[in-house]
């Protein structure tokens, strides 16, 4: 990948968007980058989106509070997002359950399933 536009990070945990931040700086990433740690909050922000400015990627974190990420999935969809935003979307996880991974699997608009922590080379092996 040769620094997508927009990245969009919705992850509830404070240590792991640190390292993202911290990893992407030091690789040196120009792309616009957002983290959302609630995923409600991230829905809102891409229902009110400028489409002219939608994300390249959203990483998106399975276990959350309030709304995990296949909630998030689910309202992404029933809002009508996927069809007019057009993302990769990557689950990003920490969880080695096959059973999120077959989950993973059945929604259409997710590109893959990768395991935490996020490092810039997974970023470099994505094709926008």
């Amino acid at each position: 990948m040769n620094n997508p536009y927009k990245i969009i990070f919705i992850d509830d945990d404070d240590v792991t968007n640190f390292l993202t931040r911290e990893a992407l700086k030091r690789k040196g990433f120009q792309g616009e980058t957002v983290f959302f740690e609630s995923a409600t909050k991230a829905l809102e922000y891409l229902e009110n989106l400028d489409l002219s400015h939608h994300p390249d990627v959203i990483f998106l974190d399975i276990k959350m509070p309030e709304m995990d990420g296949f909630d998030f999935l689910d309202e992404y969809i029933k809002n009508g997002l996927d069809k007019k935003i057009n993302a990769k979307i990557f689950m990003l996880t920490s969880s080695v359950s096959s059973a999120d991974i077959e989950k993973s699997n059945t929604y259409d608009v997710v590109s893959g399933f990768l395991n935490k922590p996020f490092s810039y080379d997974l970023l470099k092996n994505i094709e926008v």
